[in-house]
């Protein structure tokens, strides 16, 4: 048998995190370092994150790379819960719900500047 915790990681697709949303912390560099701090120990596993940034007339939606996937286990959600707000933290269980990451068009190198002084 299972524990709710080993299930929540194999049925997991990822975890929402919103940032910025009253009454939790102002979206800025120091938080995005304190939520980095916290998902380190947990790389490593099948969970993705969509952080849903929101400041003063913009919101943005950004997932993360592959090389910061998760383990959702119950010590991160605590955390990061103690940091953003209970309600600013999701578990999502349902595939498919993120955007994809199109694939980079090729690009043409441009031609270097150098400044000399």
């Amino acid at each position: 048998m299972r524990t709710f915790e080993q299930a929540r990681e194999s049925q997991a697709d990822h975890l929402a995190l919103t940032l910025g949303a009253a009454p939790g912390p102002i979206c800025d560099l120091d938080l995005v370092e304190q939520i980095k701090a916290i998902l380190e120990p947990f790389r490593g596993g099948d969970s993705r994150i969509l952080l849903d940034c929101r400041r003063p007339g913009v919101r943005a939606r950004l997932l993360c790379g592959d090389a910061w996937r998760v383990q959702p286990r119950d010590a991160l959600l605590k955390q990061l819960r103690r940091l953003l707000g209970n309600e600013a933290v999701s578990v999502c269980y349902q595939r498919g719900t993120l955007p994809t990451m199109p694939a980079e068009p090729e690009r043409p190198r441009a031609a270097r500047l150098t400044v000399v002084r």
